[in-house]
């Protein structure tokens, strides 16, 4: 779909979203839907409903660790894309290193990749309406019209498609019904930030009704580029979304979707820190500053380019725009036997990326990587399932076909005439021969076919749950890379010359397992205990290789399959005819050749003699666990008040690395995993005010999210690190009890300044760049209801 074609879909959605108003405005308002069900008594807390097991359950009766958020907790909390969905999530992290529009990390309970290529999606699935996304430049979307957002914590390998070993995140998106509703969410905030998002649906025929569902998201940025006097890392992005719901018979459903989602700015951009000191930045070893003096902005990179004083501040020479196309085209079946339901889903994934990134966050060209990634991906899934009171099973078969292709430029030492380094003066024609444009393509292909299933069975107030799952996945990549080196001077280069090729096939057949059991003493309490069994295939370093050939070679070795084996024991419980809700859950991961990704140094010999680099390296530690605790309580103490407090403890660590390490490399051992802070939090209050002679409610929202000091490195590089860190969002809503809200928030209160990625590139670059959170966002609302 062409940009032309998308924003002509978006023109016409917003007619009809028109037309759909002027055609209900005398209908009876119809309630917009929540996961939160209306309490009997509103001093209680709601009833959450999710289908973490296949089938609509009450979440307090669900023996598994899954937490929900509904499409207004999204809305209240400032939701726009996948990243923001941890904020209100203990033990999820959901980071993008490389900015908004690129993939996201995610690590559940200290399981994750902290790989930016995309050639390897991560150890935790994606699912949107039951489709598993594979590509992970598709990972990151934007977020609208959505029912709700599940989070499960630990394998999901027996009942969902796509097998994975950390958790999954399930977003699922309001459907087409047989009345005519209607929704329209307006923001406009600082930063010339302007979010609108609104559906319109419901019967055509007797038997066939539709939704259609647009988001629109532009925002100037909160960033500044001083190079050119701009603003940067702002936000212009659009999505459609269309539905037909087909009933032809009362036993079958035919569902039809097509979404389309673009990405169409230019890129984040990275804060700048140098870490060498002044003056011999230029010299052939020059001296590394330590932590607190990059951080107190008192050094330079290689080039001489200091850090901003500003923490949004830069200079950036590169505007081309990231541009990023998703489009997902699928067919759901049901068909309903009785006590057996039949359910098809065949799906169609495409995903063209395009970012030039501006990797040395200066204004010189000393290190530019593009990264392209082509994707096409097919995926079929079919299930039986069964549900009674004491007797409930699913079963399924999945099969999934990915292509993906991979073309990444990268530019080094472009510059090196105008600056030097290494020992080097500048001048014309001196980094002849070190200065160079490197070309990597390759090609992926990836088949996996599984077979999945699990039964529970209900005797007396005990439910044993067994599951099992067989995969079988081949995997081939094909690896071509060369360069050309600068010769007579700056702008000027030599011939193509190949420099590795690589064409390999990894083939892993894998069986795992669920064994559960749970107890119910009373209606209000359950308790739990499972053991768990995941997997995660093999995987191939689509990353920037080392200009030494042998350890080039080492890079492109196969990275074995990593498997984990999750033990669980908890409970949730009721109390005080249900105001208050108290949660808890115990957890230990033992984790088998783990795939990990991290940056270690290495030398490597050049025209200018020997120099230290960093080296990128995805392989399996032999042995890592993760443990911690998770509570979550929720209280409705008095009329309107409801609060819910979600600490977590994790403890993350790698216990035996066995990674072979280049020369100068630390050992990993003991080191704690990426992106897995020991202490988590996740905290809101909602008090609700009724104002019967405005015919509504005045609603406060408040939201904190807190987590501890983290490593952004398995190296657990201390020049890469972020502290512990708070955010605070306030939300203020009038709704009107016709489907009129009006209201304010503020994101970030305290205006906490903060990093959520950051790369060390001190070898030989002598910098880090750093991915930031975004500083206090504040704006009006608006809401219609139909």
């Amino acid at each position: 779909m062409s940009e032309q074609l998308l924003n002509r879909t978006l023109l016409m959605t917003s007619a009809m979203m028109v037309l759909g108003y002027a055609g209900s405005a005398a209908a009876q308002a119809a309630p917009a839907t929540t996961a939160v069900a209306v309490a009997p008594d509103s001093n209680q807390v709601g009833v959450i409903v999710v289908t973490a097991q296949r089938r609509n359950e009450d979440i307090q009766k669900v023996p598994v660790s899954v937490q929900a958020l509904s499409g207004q907790d999204l809305q209240s909390i400032g939701v726009k894309s996948t990243e923001d969905i941890a904020q209100a999530t203990p033990n999820l992290m959901i980071q993008s290193p490389m900015g908004v529009g690129n993939q996201p990390l995610i690590s559940i309970r200290g399981i994750g990749l902290n790989d930016f290529d995309s050639n390897n999606a991560g150890p935790n699935g994606v699912y949107i309406d039951d489709v598993y996304i594979s590509a992970p430049s598709a990972q990151s979307f934007a977020i609208f019209d959505l029912d709700q957002v599940q989070v499960l914590k630990g394998p999901q390998g027996t009942l969902y498609g796509r097998n994975t070993s950390g958790g999954a995140l399930l977003f699922t998106s309001k459907k087409p019904t047989d009345q005519l509703t209607a929704d329209v969410h307006v923001e406009q905030g600082n930063y010339n930030t302007t979010f609108v998002t609104g559906a319109v649906g419901g019967p055509i025929t007797d038997n066939l009704s539709a939704r259609i569902a647009v988001v629109y998201n532009h925002s100037d940025g909160f960033m500044h580029n001083d190079f050119y006097g701009i603003s940067a890392n702002g936000t212009n992005s659009k999505a459609v979304r269309a539905q037909l719901l087909w009933k032809p018979t009362p036993n079958l459903k035919i569902l039809l979707s097509s979404t389309a989602g673009l990405v169409n700015n230019v890129p984040n951009e990275y804060r700048h820190i140098g870490t060498l000191k002044p003056g011999t930045q230029s010299d052939p070893a020059p001296v590394v500053c330590s932590v607190t003096d990059a951080y107190a902005g008192n050094c330079v990179d290689m080039f001489g380019f200091g850090t901003p004083s500003n923490f949004y501040r830069g200079q950036y020479n590169r505007t081309q725009y990231l541009r990023n196309l998703n489009l997902n085209e699928t067919a759901r079946i049901d068909y309903d036997l009785g006590r057996v339901t039949l359910t098809s889903i065949s799906a169609f994934q495409h995903n063209d990326k395009y970012f030039p990134e501006d990797s040395d966050a200066n204004p010189a060209n000393l290190v530019e990587a593009t990264f392209g990634v082509k994707t096409n991906t097919y995926t079929e899934e079919l299930r039986a399932a069964y549900t009674s009171a004491k007797f409930n099973w699913v079963f399924g078969l999945y099969y999934l076909h990915e292509d993906l292709r991979q073309d990444q430029p990268l530019d080094l030492f472009i510059d090196g005439d105008l600056y030097g380094g290494f020992g080097i003066p500048a001048g014309a024609g001196n980094f002849d021969g070190i200065a160079q444009r490197a070309y990597d393509h390759s090609h992926q292909k990836t088949d996996s076919v599984a077979a999945f299933g699990q039964a529970d069975y209900t005797l007396g107030n005990v439910t044993f749950t067994l599951g099992g799952r067989l995969t079988h996945e081949r995997k081939t990549f094909e690896y071509d890379a060369s360069r050309q080196y600068q010769s007579g001077g700056r702008g000027n280069f030599g011939p193509l010359e190949g420099f590795i090729s690589s064409d390999q096939t990894q083939t892993n057949t894998n069986a795992t397992w669920r064994a559960a059991v749970s107890y119910r003493p009373t209606d209000a309490i359950l308790t739990y205990a499972s053991v768990a069994t995941g997997f995660k295939s093999g995987v191939f370093n689509g990353s920037f290789l080392s200009s030494d050939p042998e350890q080039a070679l080492f890079q492109l070795q196969p990275v074995k399959p990593e498997r984990v084996t999750a033990y669980e024991i908890g409970a949730k419980t009721s109390w005080f005819d249900r105001r208050l809700i108290f949660n808890v859950a115990l957890f230990y991961n033992d984790y088998i050749d783990e795939q990990i990704f991290a940056q270690v140094p290495q030398t490597v010999n050049t025209a200018a003699g020997p120099i230290e680099q960093i080296t990128q390296v995805l392989a399996n530690a032999h042995k890592a666990r993760t443990e911690g605790v998770e509570v979550e309580l929720t209280a409705a103490p008095v009329r309107g008040l409801t609060f819910t407090l979600a600490p977590a403890w994790l403890n993350a660590k790698i216990i035996s690395a066995g990674l072979p390490m280049f020369e100068g490399a630390t050992p990993l051992d003991g080191n704690r995993l990426a992106n897995a802070p020991r202490f988590s939090f996740s905290g809101t209050a909602s008090y609700k005010i009724p104002l019967d002679a405005l015919n509504g409610d005045l609603n406060f929202r408040w939201n904190s999210s807190y987590r501890s000091f983290q490593y952004f490195d398995s190296t657990n590089d201390p020049y890469i690190t972020q502290s512990g860190y708070w955010i605070h969002n306030l939300n203020i809503v009038y709704q009107n009890k016709h489907g009129f809200d009006i209201g304010a928030y503020v994101r970030n209160v305290a205006n906490k300044k903060y990093a959520i990625g950051a790369a060390d590139q001190t070898a030989p670059f002598g910098m880090i760049t750093q991915t930031v959170g975004a500083p206090r966002t504040y704006g009006v609302q608006v809401s219609f209801h139909y």
